[in-house]
């Protein structure tokens, strides 16, 4: 194993075992990179995940907000800005409410 393949490896640990849920989005909107407390927080799977498209994963999660259309309107404005950093509150149909910050990565 070379130090760059190490390097990467570590970095995933640590990604997968932060206690956030995080993704990582490319910017045609396809999820690149999710860690496991993602998943349990949003009810997703690593297969709905895995479809490398844009539309499912976010179907799947505007299913379980209260209000699908904002919160896929919200995500729209994110990928085509690309620049700007969101931090709020999105609430879920099941009367959760979960913190979200969004920044793009440099």
């Amino acid at each position: 194993m070379n130090v760059e393949h190490a390097a990467v490896e570590l970095l995933r640990g640590a990604f997968e075992a932060a206690p956030d849920g995080m993704i990582v989005v490319d910017a045609a909107g396809r999820a690149v990179l999710w860690n496991r407390a993602f998943l349990e927080m949003w009810g997703l799977s690593d297969e709905v995940m895995a479809l490398r498209r844009p539309v499912p994963p976010r179907e799947a999660a505007a299913r379980l907000v209260r209000d699908p259309g904002a919160f896929l309107r919200e995500l729209d404005a994110l990928r085509g800005d690309g620049v700007s950093q969101v931090q709020g509150l999105v609430e879920m149909a099941d009367g959760r409410t979960l913190e979200m910050h969004s920044r793009p990565i440099d």
